[in-house]
C-alpha cells in the first residue's frame, strides 16, 4: 500500500496569485492594471481572476462563538 503524505505547501511549486505588495503582471495578456477585491483581483484588460495571496477566510455565512459567548449558554 503506498504511503500517504501530508500536504506541504511550499512543495507543490509556484502558484500564480496577486500579491499586495508587489508589481503583478497579467498570466494572460502581461498587463498590470487590475481590479482589486476582497477575495481576488480582476485583470482589467483581459478579465484573467487570481485569488489575492495571503488571504484565508472562513467562507460565506460561517458564524464563529467563543466558548463565553452568550449564544452557548443553554
Amino acid at each position: 500500500m503506498p504511503q500517504v503524505s501530508s500536504f506541504v505547501p511550499g512543495a507543490t511549486g509556484y502558484r500564480v496569485a496577486y500579491r499586495l505588495s508587489e508589481t503583478n503582471h497579467c498570466p494572460g495578456c502581461g498587463q498590470s492594471h487590475w481590479f482589486v477585491g476582497r477575495m481576488s483581483a480582476e485583470c482589467a484588460f483581459c478579465h484573467t481572476a487570481l485569488p489575492i495571496s495571503g488571504i484565508h477566510s472562513l467562507g460565506n455565512g460561517v458564524t464563529r462563538a467563543s466558548p463565553r459567548s452568550p449564544l452557548l449558554a443553554a
